[in-house]
This record gives structure tokens, sequence and C-alpha cells, in this order.
């Protein structure tokens, strides 16, 4: 399996993913990515508050080998 790393920028700062997960292939990747962003929106008590008329852009998600 390979290590992604799910890095989040957030008002022009960058939050590094330091642990990173280890995910057997692109689904659980991308599914990984989508439940992370429903519970940002979810739970804005924990991630804090997404400005009204933002958007949320996804990029390729870092991998080791």
């Amino acid at each position: 399996m390979h290590r992604y790393f799910f890095n989040v920028r957030r008002d022009g700062v960058l939050i590094p993913d330091r642990e990173g997960d280890e995910l057997p292939g692109v689904d659980a990747v991308q599914k990984l990515g989508l439940d992370t962003v429903q519970d940002m929106i979810r739970l804005p008590h924990i991630y804090g508050e997404i400005a009204s008329g933002r958007r949320m852009r996804s990029s390729s998600p870092m991998r080791t080998a």
C-alpha cells in the first residue's frame, strides 16, 4: 500500500498532513477525500466555518512510494 497525504489550504495558509494514510488504491483515496470534506462542512466547530460563497477545490493527494 501507498501512503497518501491530504494537505489543506485554508485562507491562503497551508495545513500539512504530517502523518498521511496508508490506502490500498485510488478508490479509497477518493472516498477518504470526500469523507474529509463532508466532515469539514458538517463539523464547523472542529474545522472552522467555511465562508459563504467560498468554493472548495481538490488537487491530487501526495503519495509516497
